[in-house]
């Protein structure tokens, strides 16, 4: 099916809990970007945010499939979904904003078999499901997410 494009607000709270909930026991791996220490590191609070990242991936090594840099010099890791020390890193925000520069790490995308399912980039307030058939929009909506 086509992408389905959600209202960002309505990740959020329990909904968020619901839909992420969702999205990992459907999905086998998680994608997410971290931007290179040399494209923003300017200050104290920048270095701490890098920090804290730099700590996070090294807990989540042993779960890589791939690492890979894009073209914005970006870096972008792809993790299995199949441990909890992930899924709880995941479920520990309470809303979709949270996955954000300096909050944390950034462009969460779901993959369920190397076929995406749910992608994001939360600075620029997109945010596409994949859905399978129609009952998923419906499960969706029943977690409370809205759609545009």
């Amino acid at each position: 099916m086509k992408p389905v494009y959600i209202l960002g607000e309505s990740i959020q709270g329990d909904s968020y809990k619901s839909f992420i909930n969702y999205l990992l026991d459907k999905s086998n791996i998680l994608s997410y970007e971290i931007l290179k220490m040399s494209d923003f590191i300017y200050d104290d609070d920048d270095q701490k945010y890098y920090d804290r990242i730099l700590r996070m991936e090294k807990t989540f090594c042993n779960f890589y499939k791939k690492k890979d840099i894009d073209g914005r010099s970006a870096l972008r890791s792809f993790v299995y979904l199949n441990n909890s020390v992930v899924k709880d890193y995941i479920k520990r925000a309470d809303s979709i904003y949270h996955w954000n520069y300096p909050q944390d790490i950034e462009n969460l995308c779901f993959f369920r078999n190397d076929k995406c399912i749910f992608e994001s980039v939360t600075h620029e307030n997109y945010f596409a499901f994949y859905p399978e058939n129609k009952t998923e929009i419906e499960i969706l909506k029943e977690c409370g997410i809205n759609f545009l």
